[in-house]
């Protein structure tokens, strides 16, 4: 089987562990586990992805779980499945129905446009 990764990306695969520190100029595509910090063109955490650790990706799409500290340039992506937990900056929030988002929220696209200490939302129990 033959993996398509252009040059600059990063895939890290379910069940490895990874400590330290990552600079990735393009994507990285985490199932796997991050304890560190991680800074990312473009981030993409699957829903068996976790990160421990300071994060600043330009736009990030989250399945998995993040936390203390989540910085995205640009547009933040949290899926059903997705929990993100802590401090965290974007500058455009897109939040899932079941997605969970808890901690210190700033919007950067307005300077105050949006400070929050908890949100999380859950699925509606009709």
């Amino acid at each position: 089987m033959k993996l398509e990764n252009t040059q600059g990306n990063l895939i890290i695969g379910e069940g490895v562990e990874i400590s330290g520190a990552i600079v990735c100029p393009g994507t990285v595509t985490l199932d796997g586990t991050l304890q560190g910090t991680l800074s990312a063109a473009q981030l993409h955490v699957g829903p068996s992805g976790r990160i421990n650790g300071e994060v600043v990706a330009g736009a990030a799409v989250v399945y998995g779980e993040v936390k203390p500290s989540l910085t995205c340039r640009g547009k933040l992506v949290i899926c059903s499945t997705g929990k993100v937990t802590g401090t965290v900056q974007f500058q455009q929030l897109e939040v899932e129905l079941g997605g969970q988002l808890v901690g210190k929220i700033h919007s950067t696209s307005e300077p105050a446009a949006l400070e929050l200490t908890e949100v999380t939302l859950l699925p509606n129990p009709q």
